[in-house]
């Protein structure tokens, strides 16, 4: 129960979408932190001083915060206009289909169990 804030968060779309593209653009940071032995059993601040001289973080800002930002915009701002248009066209797709077979039916004069058939295909 104690993470709770932290899974709340992940989520929200805007933090979770947030969370997911920091740590692809700095996944160089997670890998270092995670394996490699020099961070092993320091503190919280030394190893923060560590990866700051280690990486030279102060010039890798767009890393940091531009890019993440950007990609978390791209992905809640177009990729629903994206999707709302491929389900446009999936409908259109499907309407068209429809309008096939009734217009098969009208012009062939099916019976009902082989219009039954032809709407369950």
């Amino acid at each position: 129960m104690e993470f709770s804030p932290f899974k709340e968060r992940l989520k929200s779309q805007l933090y979770g979408t947030l969370f997911f593209s920091w740590v692809i653009c700095n996944w160089h940071i997670v890998t270092l932190i995670l394996t490699d032995t020099k961070y092993f059993g320091k503190s919280a601040d030394s190893k923060i001083n560590t990866i700051f001289q280690d990486l030279n973080l102060c010039d890798n800002w767009p890393n940091l915060i531009l890019f993440p930002l950007i990609f978390t915009a791209i992905y809640l701002l177009f990729f629903p206009l994206i999707d709302r248009e491929i389900y446009k066209c999936r409908n259109e797709i499907e309407r068209k289909k429809l309008n096939d077979k009734l217009e098969l039916i009208r012009k062939e004069g099916y019976s009902q169990n082989e219009y039954i058939e032809l709407f369950d295909k």
